[in-house]
């Protein structure tokens, strides 16, 4: 599994610093950089800006043409700035969520609650927007998408113990709860596939905004977003691979006791489909582990012991193979001797 490369713009014009994101809530005009590009003399470039009147253009509506006047300006503004608010503070939590994403401090109902007005602006000022506003307002809807999928990520990894979790897991596997370890594992896969879904979610509105329209009207740039969000999906992806890849390995030690069972009884043919079965499953336990890259602390623990289970695992699926064919073929030393061999390393993944 390749870690995800989520869609970056092409180069961002300027840097569209973060402005206005320490404002109170009522600042979204100043937030929204309200002078950028009404006052900036450059309204009606190629570049589009949101807010200029554009007073040749037939599309203005009731906006009034004015450089620094109208009500689709004034929303779009709102919107920025209470999209900016929220854009700045999900990009301070870089080092925590990749630290510990369990400490991380967000309101996630308000934060939401200021996406909602934001995308309430954001109507308001499509209903009298021109050709290029509404350009900017298909961009900025964009954005929060962006953030809610952000918002919602992040609550998510918040809420959930990674480390914990995967810990209950292993505790499950050495008392030997199998039934109980593999609830566990598809329970934790289902919030790494929730997870997942925010991630996908992200990238693709991410895919539609325009850079230059987010610069234009100093909004959060993708940029300033993006590297929280990858250190969100980096957990998102190795949780789901460690949870994908232990539920394969549960799945495999299943069928390697009904391997044993079936070959100490001489149910030949049924040890040898139970084999190919627990053999099928390790390999896919071992594709999961083996793609999981730029490991987080929370998980490095639980791949190195996993990987250590699953060579083992597949060395006693190797040795119940031997002790099989030897069985068939009526060497009883040799079914033996491959047998106990078999018994070792299953010993020996308990100890990883």
């Amino acid at each position: 599994m390749n870690r995800r490369v989520f869609i970056r713009a092409a180069a961002v014009a300027g840097t569209a610093a973060v402005a206005g994101c320490s404002e109170a809530p009522g600042a979204g005009n100043e937030a929204g950089g309200g002078d950028s590009t009404e006052d900036s003399g450059s309204g009606g470039g190629s570049d589009g800006e949101a807010e200029g009147g554009n007073s040749g253009s037939d599309e203005d509506g009731d906006d009034g043409g004015g450089s620094d006047g109208g009500e689709t300006a004034e929303h779009i503004r709102a919107a920025v700035g209470m999209l900016n608010r929220v854009g700045y503070r999900l990009a301070e939590l870089q080092s925590q969520v990749e630290e510990d994403p369990t400490a991380v401090e967000l309101d996630t109902e308000e934060t939401l609650a200021a996406i909602d007005s934001a995308r309430s602006d954001l109507d308001a000022a499509a209903e009298g927007a021109n050709s290029d506003q509404r350009a900017t307002v298909e961009t900025l809807r964009a954005l929060a998408t962006v953030l809610e999928s952000m918002t919602r990520l992040v609550d998510l990894l918040a809420t959930v113990d990674i480390d914990g979790r995967l810990s209950t897991v292993q505790t499950g596997v050495e008392n030997g709860n199998y039934d109980e370890a593999l609830a566990q594992v598809r329970e934790a896969k289902t919030l790494a596939e929730e997870a997942d879904g925010h991630v996908t979610a992200a990238e693709e509105a991410a895919a539609t905004m325009e850079p230059d329209r987010l610069a234009a009207v100093d909004a959060v740039s993708y940029d300033e977003l993006e590297p929280s969000l990858n250190a969100a999906t980096r957990l998102v992806d190795g949780l789901l691979a460690m949870t994908r890849g232990y539920e394969a390995i549960l799945l495999g030690r299943d069928d390697l006791a009904t391997a044993r069972d079936a070959l100490d009884n001489q149910e030949y043919d049924t040890a040898e489909t139970a084999l190919d079965d627990a053999e099928e499953q390790f390999v896919t336990g071992d594709e999961y582990f083996d793609g999981i890259e730029d490991v987080p602390s929370s998980i490095a623990t639980h791949l190195e012991r996993s990987r250590c289970q699953s060579k083992h695992l597949v060395a006693a699926t190797e040795h119940f193979q031997r002790a099989l064919e030897a069985a068939r073929n009526e060497d009883v030393s040799t079914a033996r001797e491959q047998r106990d061999a078999a018994q070792e390393d299953l010993r020996r993944v308990d100890e990883c």
